[in-house]
């Protein structure tokens, strides 16, 4: 055969894989924007508005305000509990990579501060589906070749594409927009960044790669240094595979082969460009850490504010020597992470919740444990096609290029696992180790149903991944939904809004009503999770979480009260608005006057460690104004809203009973204004109440 005749074949060999490529991205970018959807419903708890604050999502802009004036520092009164007192200035822990993409924004303008953290998080959730995409198609080339790429692979990776971005722990990320989630979701992205480029160091040897490996792993590692660490490791795996190759003459060259290191990475200058990329990550974080704190890599976690007032922190603190970090919390950690029955399944949608706390092993005292389930609990599919992937990886060579990044996220993964607290964001750390390793389980599956001529095999595994695929996406959305509606709602609202829709299901499906609601005049200590409870006839609604009792509704008995009234004109002295309990143990909201037609609400309790003050409020005399007044001693709270303005919002200690008394308190001059009050409505309170049929007495 000529060399003419030769040319088409290549010719269409080389359109064939284009077109195979051209149709891969095709189907990821649709599963990708359909994911980029429900990330983006879900990020802003259903709203149309992507810039709304949440609480402890303004870290970042505080962060970037200060970098744009050359300093480390933050204003302690911006970041509460979570700085660290060192010399009288006041840090933060989070690596400075997300304030930094802030600073274009905040040298602009401050009006957005605290209300770009889901644009940052859909910007990190965009980086890391783009980059999964990336390395499904350098695994496929590795695990199969150039084979042709048909319907049915079109289909698995976009499948494969929504079940990583929806039907994995990148979907509870977005239950909260604040700087816990936000870091996590840039440092997953930026490590799946890191591990593309290391595997084009592997396959294509060049400058090019290895920078671009160092950039994506310094950007991991000044996000969050765990997972960033990974790409790092597997740096150091690959240089020091190379150079022991090197040096030994091939002698002992078995490493460098095992990991697929090619000979190109052999010359020195290519070595040290691949040594440069791992010390300078290191060299900016002993940088940024030794600003904040002194030390090379430590936390000075006893200096962190929230050390100093919080007991459970303290009693952690002193128990483990004044560290939350070591390997005596691993086995607690790595129990936790691959239980597979870390679910708990109710009767109420959507029927599936976080298990209990995690069991602690070895009599350690962690910090705290959130809730938190497992990776083949909430990702079985991903968890059967990871393990099918490494034994691939273990018994073909044809994908070892995959063996030290996988290795290395790992390793960063675990290195999360050895700190005194359990959290289902963690999981997140390990997310580009089970990317690598299910993917390499994909496209060996993928090429296994198109060799094998009798693929039942291959059929019933492709349908048992099939199916542990929906029942992951169902189990990522109900903890998500679950976490972000009723466990950490961004306001009451939401929680009630969630048990509203269960009340509106459950109606829904033959054979209710289901749940757990009890009825009385006083809250049990504690109640189990999802249980309700009706205080008297409606008079307030109570939901428990099993470790405590939440408020969804509130009327008279549960101290809501709202009041239409005329201010007196006084400029001094002393009057009570409302009483809430009998005789001394009353706990009374008063109105102290002052000159300039102002005054101040004042809550007083006995068993209080003091008054609760407001700041002086304008007030006008004989005008009517609205007083929405909240004052539960079951919970502890004290609310005083004025003309829609807050006034008081607090948690203190309160003393029991809910008997009010309307303008006058025991001891207390009575209110010498006009005051009258209006109804509280409690819509759900009465709706539970008629579904589960209680005969209960008035307090209301």
């Amino acid at each position: 055969m000529t060399p003419d005749a030769r040319q088409p074949d290549v010719t269409e060999t080389d359109q064939a894989a284009v077109d195979a490529r051209r149709r891969f991205r095709r189907a990821a970018l649709v599963a990708g924007l359909l994911a980029l959807f429900v990330f983006y419903w879900m990020v802003n708890a259903g709203q149309l508005n992507p810039f709304h604050a949440e609480r402890f999502g303004n870290f970042y802009d505080i962060q970037a305000h200060s970098l744009l004036e050359a300093r480390w520092d933050v204003p302690a009164k911006e970041v509460a509990f979570e700085g660290f007192l060192i010399d009288g200035k006041t840090y933060l822990y989070f690596g400075p990579v997300p304030a930094l993409l802030r600073l274009p924004v905040v040298a602009l303008t401050d009006s957005l501060d605290g209300r770009l953290t889901q644009v940052s998080m859909l910007a990190a959730f965009t980086v890391a589906i783009v980059f999964v995409t990336r390395l499904s198609w350098r695994i496929r080339g590795l695990v199969r070749g150039d084979a042709p790429a048909s319907r049915l692979e079109q289909w698995a990776v976009g499948g494969y594409v929504f079940l990583i971005a929806t039907g994995s722990v990148l979907l509870f990320l977005a239950s909260r927009t604040f700087v816990y989630h936000e870091t996590e979701l840039w440092g997953a992205a930026f490590a799946l960044a890191a591990y593309d480029a290391i595997l084009g160091v592997l396959l294509e040897p060049s400058r090019r790669w290895i920078i671009l490996a160092g950039l994506w792993g310094s950007a991991a590692f000044l996000t969050r240094a765990t997972v960033g660490a990974g790409p790092l490791v597997a740096l150091g795996i690959v240089l020091a595979a190379v150079l022991l190759r090197r040096l030994s003459g091939r002698r002992l060259g078995a490493p460098a082969r095992w990991l697929a290191a090619p000979d190109k990475l052999g010359p020195s200058s290519l070595a040290w460009w691949l040594a440069a990329a791992i010390a300078i990550p290191v060299v900016l974080f002993v940088y940024v850490n030794y600003s904040r704190f002194g030390s090379f890599f430590g936390v000075p976690l006893g200096e962190q504010v929230y050390s100093q007032f919080n007991p459970a922190r303290r009693r952690a603190l002193a128990d483990n020597g004044g560290n939350l970090f070591g390997l005596k919390f691993l086995p607690t950690q790595l129990l936790q992470l691959a239980r597979p029955d870390a679910l708990r399944f109710d009767s109420l949608f959507p029927w599936i919740t976080f298990p209990g706390p995690a069991t602690v092993v070895g009599g350690v005292t962690f910090d705290t444990r959130d809730w938190t389930s497992s990776i083949p609990a909430t990702m079985p599919a991903l968890t059967v096609l990871g393990g099918g992937g490494v034994v691939v990886l273990l018994r073909r060579a044809g994908a070892a290029a995959v063996r030290a990044p996988l290795i290395g996220a790992v390793s960063g993964g675990l290195a999360t696992l050895t700190i005194a607290f359990v959290a289902n964001r963690y999981m997140s750390d390990l997310l580009p180790a089970i990317v690598l390793a299910s993917l390499v389980g994909l496209h060996a599956l993928l090429g296994a149903a198109r060799r094998e001529q009798r693929r039942t095999w291959t059929r019933v595994v492709a349908v048992v991944v099939l199916v542990l695929a929906v029942i992951s996406l169902w189990i990522n959305f109900a903890l998500t939904f679950s976490y972000q509606r009723s466990l950490y709602p961004q306001d009451a609202f939401q929680r009630t809004g969630f048990i509203g829709f269960q009340q509106d299901v459950d109606e829904f499906i033959p054979g209710g009503p289901r749940g757990n609601v009890q009825f009385g005049r006083e809250l049990p200590e504690r109640g189990s999770r999802g249980q309700l409870f009706v205080v008297g006839d409606c008079g307030g609604l109570y939901w428990s979480d099993s470790r405590e009792w939440f408020a969804v509704e509130r009327a008279k008995g549960a101290g809501h009260f709202r009041l239409r009234v005329r201010f007196p004109n006084l400029a001094a002295g002393e009057e009570a608005l409302l009483g809430i309990g009998a005789g001394s143990d009353q706990n009374v909201l008063q109105l102290r006057y002052l000159p300039d037609k102002r005054a101040r609400f004042v809550l007083l309790s006995r068993v209080a460690p003091g008054p609760l003050e407001s700041a002086p409020q304008r007030i006008e005399p004989g005008r009517a104004s609205s007083i929405d007044v909240i004052i539960d001693s079951r919970t502890g709270l004290v609310r005083v809203t004025l003309d829609g303005h807050g006034v008081l919002d607090e948690i203190t200690f309160l003393g029991s009973g809910d008997e009010p008394t309307v303008g006058r308190a025991s001891g207390q001059a009575p209110f010498s204004g006009t005051l009258r009050e209006l109804g509280v409505r409690t819509p759900l309170c009465d709706r539970v109440r008629d579904r589960y049929g209680a005969d209960t007495g008035s307090s209301s």
